[in-house]
């Protein structure tokens, strides 16, 4: 046995930060490779490493503008079980919003980050995405509430962030234009 608990995570836990870094950059080959090495180690660590290589696989599937794959595996991580009331909670419902969006299914990925805000008021980043989804649905006043929240609430973060700049553009081009 392991002296510590993060000794036994650490090499698969690495994985799926390395394939989400990797999608988010845009190198999708390399995140489909940890993806491979997560599943590779299901026979390891069993339904955690597979719910992590899932994971891998909403965020190869947005990144190729795949929401039906998104869906699919968003809907096998949801037969493993997710747990209520953590991060990883959180990060399904904002995949989950974001394949919803990129479907054009507007209302249900703003139902989502409403039910976010609900069970997790602080989260902030769902009050820009929120405002993302308000502009397309064509409800500036909705929008411009979410993203005068957002703002409100991350008044100290550092400048230059890319939702804080995007979202105080877009504030200003709402606030220019009338209802």
């Amino acid at each position: 046995m392991p002296a510590r608990y993060d000794d036994v995570l650490a090499s698969w836990y690495s994985l799926r930060i390395r394939g989400r870094a990797l999608a988010a950059l845009g190198n999708l080959e390399a995140a489909r490779k940890a993806v491979e090495e997560l599943y590779a180690l299901q026979d390891q660590f069993g339904p955690q490493a597979r719910m992590l290589a899932l994971r891998g696989e909403v965020d190869i599937a947005l990144g190729k503008n795949d929401p039906v794959t998104a869906l699919e595996a968003l809907d096998r991580m949801y037969k493993l079980g997710i747990y209520f009331g953590g991060l990883f909670d959180i990060e399904y419902r904002e995949m989950r919003a974001a394949a919803y969006r990129l479907s054009g299914r507007l209302d249900e990925a703003a139902a989502i980050h409403n039910e976010l805000l609900r069970v997790y008021g602080g989260h902030a980043l769902a009050h820009y995405q929120l405002g993302l989804v308000y502009e397309e649905m064509k409800r500036p006043q909705d929008a411009k509430q979410a993203f005068t929240k957002f703002l409100d609430m991350w008044s100290k973060a550092d400048e230059g962030l890319p939702q804080l700049v995007d979202a105080q553009r877009r504030l200003a081009e709402l606030v220019k234009t009338k209802p």
